[in-house]
């Protein structure tokens, strides 16, 4: 019986962690419903500019689209909380403006890191000598 429990609390814990993932967005990995529209738009342009010729070039034109859009929501998550620490009701928390900014350095230096490994690979892969127009669009 004991494991069972064991079992049922891990389960609600893994849901319970998938749902503040998305719900505060910072480390979820997929498009989340709000940013369909600009997903959409960025992979077209990028679907131009790169034009891919297979499904692994394909694929990582939408790993590419996929990375900004989550660059971009960690942008504006930034925003937000920078606005709540200094202009909350309860006045600025350091600890909690110091909690935040160490976790979301980390997020930025992870998505910046495959963001740039993944420009490199799809030029590569397209063909495209020198820079691979990762700053030929804005983030």
């Amino acid at each position: 019986m004991a494991s069972n429990d064991t079992d049922d609390k891990l389960i609600r814990s893994n849901s319970v962690a998938a749902e503040n993932a998305v719900a505060h967005g910072l480390t979820a990995e997929r498009v989340l419903a709000a940013e369909q529209e600009d997903y959409e738009g960025l992979r077209h342009e990028l679907e131009e500019q790169y034009s891919p010729k297979d499904r692994y070039q394909a694929e990582l034109v939408n790993r590419l689209a996929r990375l900004i859009v989550r660059r971009r929501r960690a942008e504006d998550l930034e925003r937000r909380v920078f606005a709540e620490c200094w202009g909350g009701d309860d006045g600025f928390d350091p600890m909690r403006f110091a909690a935040f900014v160490a976790t979301f350095h980390r997020y930025d230096m992870e998505i910046s890191r495959v963001l740039i490994k993944t420009q490199h690979e799809l030029a590569r892969a397209t063909g495209r000598s020198g820079a691979p127009g990762a700053f030929d669009f804005i983030w």
